[in-house]
């Protein structure tokens, strides 16, 4: 019997609801820092003071800064490919600067770099937000799209057909060259021998999920996971492989597993 070519992989492209919540949650975002820069202009044009200005902006900062933990939970169930480590990190040193800092201690409020940071975060928030809105339309103006390049917001293309054939390419590969079954070496161990090893399920391995490659910050970052299913002597493990390159020149990878089936005696 011919071995199995694996299972066909899962498709976790963002639903229409998904899509609508971003839409809706960078949209609404876009407004607030846009309200936000436009209160920070007309304040200072109308000779306001740093001492009335936490004041005016107050609750601004407050409401869209702290929205933004909603992006952990966004990249903790899939709704978008950043790594949750990396975005709890972002969004933290923020709230923790507007929590710890802009509300508990007055002279953070009155500070002269105050007005500098929310003109920095108004404007960049205003472009990234903008840019992650429109992109979910594919209707990014170019001058948005030379912005956010510029900025290093990050562009982030879907490789799944590009591993899929990749996939197609190494099956039969294994299977011309007798990789699977494979047979394993000997192993004694004190009293223990283990003889007549094989490895069998190479060739299922499959894709799991969309492969995503990102440009940021000058950086390619490649991430990717595979369902597997090897069986050594008629026992597991089956699991998921999941890693990434960073930058080309390093890389990590973890590995999850669960035995399964059994053994004979």
């Amino acid at each position: 019997m011919a071995p199995s070519t694996g299972k066909k992989p899962k498709n976790t492209e963002v639903s229409g609801i998904g899509k609508l919540y971003l839409l809706a949650y960078n949209g609404i975002q876009t407004v607030g820092w846009s309200y936000l820069l436009w209160q920070t202009l007309v304040h200072f044009l109308n000779r306001g003071t740093l001492d009335t200005f936490w004041n005016e902006i107050k609750w601004t900062v407050i409401i869209f800064q702290n929205a933004a933990v909603l992006e952990i939970i966004n990249a903790a169930i899939g709704l978008v490919p950043s790594g949750i480590l990396v975005v709890i990190m972002q969004v933290f040193s923020r709230v923790f600067l507007v929590c710890c800092s802009l509300l508990v201690t007055h002279s953070a409020t009155v500070s002269p770099g105050l007005p500098l940071c929310i003109l920095a975060w108004s404007i960049t928030e205003i472009v990234r937000y903008s840019y992650y809105g429109l992109n979910i339309m594919k209707a990014v103006p170019q001058p948005l799209m030379f912005l956010s390049a510029r900025w290093s917001l990050g562009e982030t293309a879907t490789v799944n057909d590009y591993v899929d054939n990749t996939i197609s390419s190494l099956i039969p590969f294994i299977q011309e060259n007798g990789l699977d079954p494979m047979a394993l070496p000997d192993i004694v161990e004190g009293f223990s021998v283990l003889q007549n090893g094989r490895m069998t399920g190479l060739v299922n391995v499959s894709r799991s999920g969309d492969q995503k490659v990102n440009y940021f910050a000058k950086m390619l970052r490649v991430r990717f996971n595979y369902d597997y299913l090897v069986k050594v002597m008629n026992i597991g493990p089956t699991g998921r492989i999941v890693g990434s390159l960073s930058n080309v020149s390093e890389s990590h990878s973890a590995v999850t597993s669960s035995l399964t089936g059994s053994s004979t005696q």
